[in-house]
Protein backbone atom coordinates (compact mmCIF):
# COMPACT_ATOMS: atom_id res chain seq x y z
CA UNK A 1 0.00 0.00 0.00
CA UNK A 2 1.27 3.16 -0.83
CA UNK A 3 1.53 6.23 1.53
CA UNK A 4 -1.15 7.88 0.75
CA UNK A 5 -3.30 5.21 1.13
CA UNK A 6 -2.02 4.21 4.46
CA UNK A 7 -2.78 7.45 5.55
CA UNK A 8 -6.30 7.82 4.11
CA UNK A 9 -6.93 4.21 6.24
CA UNK A 10 -5.03 5.82 9.57
CA UNK A 11 -7.20 9.02 8.90
CA UNK A 12 -10.54 7.00 8.56
CA UNK A 13 -10.27 4.82 11.54
CA UNK A 14 -9.18 7.88 13.29
CA UNK A 15 -11.85 10.46 12.70
CA UNK A 16 -14.49 7.39 12.84
CA UNK A 17 -13.29 6.78 16.56
CA UNK A 18 -12.60 10.30 17.75
CA UNK A 19 -14.09 13.20 15.72
CA UNK A 20 -12.79 15.87 13.80
CA UNK A 21 -11.78 18.15 16.84
CA UNK A 22 -10.10 15.73 18.91
CA UNK A 23 -8.13 13.67 16.38
CA UNK A 24 -4.43 13.83 16.41
CA UNK A 25 -2.54 14.23 13.19
CA UNK A 26 0.24 12.07 15.00
CA UNK A 27 -2.31 9.43 16.18
CA UNK A 28 -2.92 9.24 12.21
CA UNK A 29 0.73 9.58 11.24
CA UNK A 30 1.57 6.62 14.12
CA UNK A 31 -0.89 4.79 12.57
CA UNK A 32 0.21 5.35 9.19
CA UNK A 33 3.65 4.83 10.19
CA UNK A 34 4.98 8.31 8.21
CA UNK A 35 5.64 11.32 9.57
CA UNK A 36 4.25 14.46 9.95
CA UNK A 37 5.64 15.77 6.47
CA UNK A 38 4.15 13.37 4.87
CA UNK A 39 0.81 13.94 5.42
CA UNK A 40 1.49 17.69 4.70
CA UNK A 41 3.15 17.09 1.65
CA UNK A 42 -0.09 14.99 0.53
CA UNK A 43 -2.87 16.77 1.51
CA UNK A 44 -1.41 19.90 3.14
CA UNK A 45 -3.97 20.35 6.34
CA UNK A 46 -6.13 18.20 8.70
CA UNK A 47 -8.89 20.07 6.56
CA UNK A 48 -8.19 19.05 3.48
CA UNK A 49 -6.90 15.33 5.11
CA UNK A 50 -10.89 15.22 6.39
CA UNK A 51 -11.96 16.27 3.28
CA UNK A 52 -10.03 13.79 1.11
CA UNK A 53 -11.00 10.59 3.59
CA UNK A 54 -14.92 11.10 3.23
CA UNK A 55 -14.53 11.65 -0.57
CA UNK A 56 -12.63 8.51 -0.91
CA UNK A 57 -15.54 6.85 -0.16
CA UNK A 58 -18.45 8.95 -0.69
CA UNK A 59 -17.45 10.26 -3.97
CA UNK A 60 -18.28 6.65 -5.77
CA UNK A 61 -21.28 6.07 -4.07
CA UNK A 62 -22.80 9.57 -4.80
CA UNK A 63 -21.71 9.00 -8.41
CA UNK A 64 -23.92 5.87 -8.36
CA UNK A 65 -26.76 7.33 -5.95
CA UNK A 66 -27.24 9.93 -9.54
CA UNK A 67 -26.66 7.15 -12.17
CA UNK A 68 -29.28 4.92 -11.00
CA UNK A 69 -31.27 8.26 -10.62
CA UNK A 70 -30.29 9.00 -14.16
CA UNK A 71 -32.13 5.53 -15.31
CA UNK A 72 -35.34 6.13 -12.90
CA UNK A 73 -36.14 9.49 -14.55
CA UNK A 74 -35.28 7.86 -18.62
CA UNK A 75 -37.43 5.68 -17.24
CA UNK A 76 -40.31 7.62 -16.52
CA UNK A 77 -39.66 9.76 -19.46
CA UNK A 78 -42.30 12.94 -19.41
CA UNK A 79 -44.38 11.63 -16.59
CA UNK A 80 -42.91 12.03 -13.11
CA UNK A 81 -41.02 9.36 -11.73
CA UNK A 82 -42.33 6.85 -8.93
CA UNK A 83 -41.22 7.36 -5.09
CA UNK A 84 -40.23 4.31 -4.55
CA UNK A 85 -37.44 3.52 -7.51
CA UNK A 86 -36.59 7.36 -6.73
CA UNK A 87 -35.81 6.76 -3.07
CA UNK A 88 -34.03 3.06 -3.33
CA UNK A 89 -32.21 5.22 -5.79
CA UNK A 90 -30.94 7.03 -3.08
CA UNK A 91 -30.46 4.37 -0.47
CA UNK A 92 -29.15 1.37 -2.07
CA UNK A 93 -25.56 2.69 -2.67
CA UNK A 94 -24.40 3.18 0.84
CA UNK A 95 -26.00 0.50 2.22
CA UNK A 96 -24.99 -2.28 -1.09
CA UNK A 97 -21.68 -0.95 -0.86
CA UNK A 98 -20.70 -0.35 2.87
CA UNK A 99 -21.58 -4.20 3.40
CA UNK A 100 -19.83 -5.27 1.11
CA UNK A 101 -16.80 -4.40 2.65
CA UNK A 102 -17.53 -6.12 6.11
CA UNK A 103 -15.68 -4.49 8.98
CA UNK A 104 -14.25 -1.59 7.25
CA UNK A 105 -17.75 -0.74 6.01
CA UNK A 106 -18.63 -0.54 9.40
CA UNK A 107 -15.76 1.65 10.50
CA UNK A 108 -16.60 3.97 7.76
CA UNK A 109 -20.57 4.20 8.50
CA UNK A 110 -19.45 5.18 11.85
CA UNK A 111 -16.95 7.28 10.22
CA UNK A 112 -20.29 9.24 8.09
CA UNK A 113 -22.06 9.50 11.18
CA UNK A 114 -19.80 11.05 13.05
CA UNK A 115 -19.18 13.77 10.45
CA UNK A 116 -23.13 13.94 9.61
CA UNK A 117 -23.72 14.56 13.37
CA UNK A 118 -20.77 16.21 14.94
CA UNK A 119 -21.96 19.46 14.00
CA UNK A 120 -18.36 21.53 13.85
CA UNK A 121 -17.58 24.09 11.19
CA UNK A 122 -15.14 21.84 9.16
CA UNK A 123 -16.93 18.40 9.06
CA UNK A 124 -20.59 20.48 8.24
CA UNK A 125 -18.47 22.20 4.78
CA UNK A 126 -17.57 18.82 3.89
CA UNK A 127 -20.83 17.13 3.82
CA UNK A 128 -22.45 20.62 2.26
CA UNK A 129 -20.09 20.20 -0.72
CA UNK A 130 -20.34 16.30 -1.03
CA UNK A 131 -24.04 16.53 -1.29
CA UNK A 132 -25.02 19.37 -2.74
CA UNK A 133 -25.34 17.95 -5.96
CA UNK A 134 -26.89 14.75 -5.03
CA UNK A 135 -29.48 16.84 -2.40
CA UNK A 136 -30.64 19.14 -5.05
CA UNK A 137 -31.34 16.54 -7.90
CA UNK A 138 -33.05 14.36 -5.68
CA UNK A 139 -35.06 17.02 -3.97
CA UNK A 140 -36.13 17.65 -7.23
CA UNK A 141 -37.22 14.37 -8.50
CA UNK A 142 -38.85 13.98 -5.11
CA UNK A 143 -41.05 17.00 -5.82
CA UNK A 144 -42.55 15.34 -9.50
CA UNK A 145 -42.71 12.43 -7.75
CA UNK A 146 -44.68 14.34 -4.92
CA UNK A 147 -45.97 16.94 -6.53
CA UNK A 148 -48.91 17.71 -3.70
CA UNK A 149 -46.05 18.31 -1.40
CA UNK A 150 -44.33 21.78 -1.00
CA UNK A 151 -40.91 22.27 -1.97
CA UNK A 152 -40.20 22.77 1.70
CA UNK A 153 -41.69 19.70 3.09
CA UNK A 154 -39.88 17.71 0.80
CA UNK A 155 -36.44 18.63 1.95
CA UNK A 156 -37.11 18.31 5.46
CA UNK A 157 -38.44 14.74 4.76
CA UNK A 158 -35.10 14.16 2.82
CA UNK A 159 -33.34 15.11 5.48
CA UNK A 160 -35.45 12.73 8.11
CA UNK A 161 -34.10 10.42 5.37
CA UNK A 162 -30.86 10.64 5.23
CA UNK A 163 -30.45 10.95 9.30
CA UNK A 164 -32.99 7.45 9.52
CA UNK A 165 -30.18 6.07 6.74
CA UNK A 166 -26.72 7.02 8.45
CA UNK A 167 -28.47 5.71 11.78
CA UNK A 168 -28.90 2.42 10.16
CA UNK A 169 -25.28 2.03 8.87
CA UNK A 170 -23.65 2.83 11.72
CA UNK A 171 -26.16 0.82 14.28
CA UNK A 172 -25.88 4.13 16.25
CA UNK A 173 -28.28 3.55 18.63
CA UNK A 174 -27.35 0.00 19.34
CA UNK A 175 -31.00 -1.20 19.82
CA UNK A 176 -30.14 -5.00 19.80
CA UNK A 177 -28.34 -4.42 22.65
CA UNK A 178 -31.58 -3.30 24.83
CA UNK A 179 -34.25 -5.04 22.74
CA UNK A 180 -37.06 -6.92 24.22
CA UNK A 181 -36.99 -9.77 21.78
CA UNK A 182 -33.44 -10.84 20.51
CA UNK A 183 -33.00 -9.08 16.86
CA UNK A 184 -31.12 -11.40 14.05
CA UNK A 185 -28.21 -10.76 11.64
CA UNK A 186 -30.01 -9.42 8.76
CA UNK A 187 -27.97 -9.10 4.85
CA UNK A 188 -27.98 -6.06 2.94
CA UNK A 189 -30.87 -6.69 0.62
CA UNK A 190 -33.40 -7.36 3.97
CA UNK A 191 -32.21 -3.32 5.97
CA UNK A 192 -32.65 -1.99 2.10
CA UNK A 193 -36.16 -3.35 1.95
CA UNK A 194 -36.59 -1.86 5.71
CA UNK A 195 -35.32 1.08 5.50
CA UNK A 196 -36.98 1.84 1.99
CA UNK A 197 -40.35 0.62 3.10
CA UNK A 198 -40.07 3.26 5.68
CA UNK A 199 -38.64 5.96 4.68
CA UNK A 200 -41.37 5.55 1.23
CA UNK A 201 -44.12 5.35 4.09
CA UNK A 202 -42.56 8.91 5.57
CA UNK A 203 -42.49 10.20 2.29
CA UNK A 204 -46.06 9.58 1.67
CA UNK A 205 -47.58 11.24 4.75
CA UNK A 206 -49.97 13.98 4.56
CA UNK A 207 -48.27 16.84 5.32
CA UNK A 208 -47.41 17.98 8.70
CA UNK A 209 -50.32 20.44 10.34
CA UNK A 210 -48.31 22.84 12.78
CA UNK A 211 -48.47 21.99 16.55
CA UNK A 212 -51.33 25.02 17.12
CA UNK A 213 -53.29 23.36 14.54
CA UNK A 214 -53.05 20.10 16.23
CA UNK A 215 -54.14 21.53 19.62
CA UNK A 216 -56.96 23.05 18.34
CA UNK A 217 -58.24 20.28 16.72
CA UNK A 218 -57.88 17.89 19.86
CA UNK A 219 -59.68 20.78 22.01
CA UNK A 220 -62.25 20.95 19.29
CA UNK A 221 -62.73 16.99 19.57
Amino acid sequence: MDTKARILDAAEATFAQEGFDRASLRVITARAGVNLAAVHYHFGSKEALLEATVRRRLDPVNRERLERLDAVEAAAGAAAPALEPVLEAFLAPPILALAALGERGRLIAHLIARVYFEGGVEPRRVLVEQFREVVQRFAGALGRALPQLPPEEILRRLQYGIGVMTHVLADAPQIHRIAPVPLAEEDAETTLARVLAFVTAGMQAPAARPRASVARASAAR
